[in-house]
């Protein structure tokens, strides 16, 4: 069950260019339909993958939000750490929720990148903010499956979009594996207070 609309946010995880579309179509609609009150992105400087390409503008997708009709006084840019990625960016925005008192807010991404951006956003809310409600609102656009894509920093060459989604899975085991991700079961039972805690 959740929460009663609207929630404090919705976080737009920083996408690829090829995948930006999906998280700013989720944004949009849940701040059209009055489900959010503003709508948070990747803030701060181009983020540049280890190649040298633009991997991620926040310039551009602010802009993409304001061109949906989000007035911009209902967006903003949460400042990222270096080295970019999501991990750093879960972290800082279970900071930035624990600093404006947030109970909720909605995480959003790419398809492939869903699974791992709300792993990843459990385990920042765990460890820097556990009264945080997070939940996930998965993209409900669909892009071609076999379109070739640059998903992440570390990725040299386009790939299918439908291969991203084994990367993005032995990524969570390995992320697991270092301590970055928390278990299946601390997931499970982090969803389970959370679900509880609505009531």
């Amino acid at each position: 069950m959740l929460p009663e609309p609207p929630l404090p946010a919705i976080y737009t995880f920083g996408q690829a260019p090829q995948n930006t579309q999906q998280a700013i179509v989720e944004a949009t609609a849940a701040w059209c339909a009055v489900e959010v009150t503003k709508v948070l992105f990747c803030g701060g400087e181009d983020c540049r993958d280890s190649f040298g390409r633009v991997l991620y503008s926040p310039k551009k997708y602010e802009e993409l939000l304001l061109e949906e009709g989000i007035p911009s006084i209902q967006l903003y840019g949460i400042l990222r750490e270096d080295p970019s990625h999501t991990h750093t960016e879960a972290r800082q925005l279970a900071l930035h929720c624990k600093k404006m008192k947030y109970r909720d807010v909605y995480v959003t991404g790419s398809v492939p990148h869903q699974m791992r951006a709300f792993a990843e956003s459990i385990w920042a809310t765990v460890n820097y903010y556990p009264e945080l409600r997070v939940w996930s609102r998965p993209p409900h656009c669909g892009d071609n499956w076999h379109e070739r894509i640059i998903l992440s920093q570390s990725q040299e060459d386009p790939k299918p979009r439908i291969e991203t989604l084994a990367d993005e899975l032995e990524k969570m085991k390995k992320y697991y594996q270092k301590g970055d991700l928390l278990s299946v079961e601390e997931m499970l039972a982090y969803l389970e207070w959370r679900d509880k805690s609505v009531n």
